[in-house]
């Protein structure tokens, strides 16, 4: 992993308080996305299915979508601080916070080189459909390359459950937060809830807009 790899992850400033308080972050299942192709199979040679073969294959699809829905959860991050549009879009329109995860082996990079579903073929075992999912995780389509993601996979018999959720505890410390230009929440607040949390050495940035660029800039 490149060494000099930041990772950040987008929330709200409600998600990201409680993230301070509890050292959890919720992690998404993969029927949860919001892009509905997330995680979405092709088939293969489906020109060549009759009827039966193509539902029979729909099936199996829906059934390995539904194992891994059970398995895996997903933490989201991106390698990008700086880009209004992740802003907009993962925190609550420049209201919430970004908090920089400290980099680990577990993370993995998002491709965005297909336009093509993943395919499979008619038949697969249970031990072919996990290397399915390692192959899923990492394909998206190019139209979300401005993410610049990288995603963390945990086993959610490892996580800890509350209001139908599923979260995971970051045992590291986190490297620092930034506060979205619009946010009504100010450093000083940021800070003594870091301090009282046992966050002493992480920094605090507050973003404010470019003057020049399309660009987030900190202060």
């Amino acid at each position: 992993m490149n060494e000099n790899l930041r990772l950040f992850r987008y929330l709200s400033a409600e998600a990201a308080l409680k993230f301070i308080e509890t050292r959890s972050l919720r992690v998404g299942r993969p029927n949860e996305f919001n892009d509905p192709f997330e995680w979405r199979l092709g088939i293969d040679n489906i020109e060549r299915l009759s009827p039966t073969e193509l539902e029979n294959q729909k099936r199996r699809n829906e059934e390995l979508l539904n194992w891994m829905t059970e398995t895996f959860g997903v933490f989201c991050c991106s390698s990008v601080l700086d880009d209004p549009i992740l802003w907009s879009h993962y925190s609550s329109s420049h209201r919430g916070l970004a908090i920089e995860l400290k980099p680990e082996n577990e993370f993995i990079e998002v491709t965005y080189n297909s336009t093509d579903l993943l395919k499979v073929p008619m038949n697969y075992t249970r031990e072919e459909g996990l290397e399915i999912f390692k192959n899923l995780i990492k394909q998206k389509s190019p139209s979300w390359s401005y993410e610049k993601e990288w995603r963390g996979v945990v086993k959610l018999n490892e996580c800890e459950v509350a209001g139908e959720m599923y979260f995971k505890t970051i045992s590291d410390e986190i490297l620092s937060v930034a506060i979205g230009c619009r946010s009504a929440i100010g450093p000083n607040y940021i800070r003594r809830a870091l301090d009282m949390n046992g966050w002493t050495n992480v920094t605090v940035a507050k973003a404010h807009l470019s003057q020049s660029k399309y660009k987030i800039e900190f202060e």
